[in-house]
């Protein structure tokens, strides 16, 4: 996206852009994201205020709101459980393996 679209997203209340940054900041109860809901809930990230770069295009940046916000969150913290319980799963294996040694 261009930063032209970047600052025209939906419930900006700050959109500004001087020589060093563009500073961006939601409206309160929403928040930007570029998660596509293809990826791995595991690398969701959002935020609600940023001093952006200067640069010709930015991420597809897309304003949701709380209740989204919450959702992903929820599907980022489940996403996170499951990557733990694989990591402790292999780490089992790997001693059981050192112990029949």
């Amino acid at each position: 996206m261009t930063q032209k679209e970047l600052l025209a997203l939906p419930h900006l209340a700050v959109a500004e852009v001087n020589e060093k940054w563009v500073h961006i900041h939601t409206e309160e109860g929403y928040y930007i994201t570029d998660f596509d809901q293809d990826d791995d809930y595991f690398y969701y990230k959002d935020f609600f205020c940023a001093y952006l770069p200067i640069k010709e295009e930015y991420p597809n940046y897309q304003a949701i709101d709380n209740a989204k916000h919450k959702e992903n969150i929820a599907k980022k913290m489940e996403a996170f459980r499951l990557k733990q319980e694989e990591e402790n799963k292999k780490r089992k294996e790997l001693l059981e393996n050192e112990f029949e040694k």
